[in-house]
């Protein structure tokens, strides 16, 4: 009797498991801020809806962008970085 044979294929991390998920909560958390932002915008500022868009989006990708760059910036450090 032979022995089963492996494809050398690792199984899937936990982390990339579930990365699907991180988009979709990524994709439905900026949604909501998009649209929350843009109706202010409009409806408070009294601005029109292109400048209310184009508001909005501006806040939701600081808002990510600043989340990536201090993920990126704890990861980095050391043991010893204080």
């Amino acid at each position: 009797m032979t022995e089963p044979q492996q494809s050398g294929r690792k199984p899937a991390s936990p982390w990339r498991r579930r990365g699907w998920r991180r988009w979709l909560a990524l994709l439905v958390f900026s949604s909501v801020v998009i649209g929350l932002c843009t109706v202010f915008w409009h409806v408070v500022l009294e601005r029109s809806w292109e400048d209310s868009f184009t508001a909005a989006l501006i806040v939701v990708v600081t808002a990510i962008a600043g989340q990536w760059i201090s993920a990126l910036i704890v990861r980095r450090t050391g043991p010893t970085d204080g």
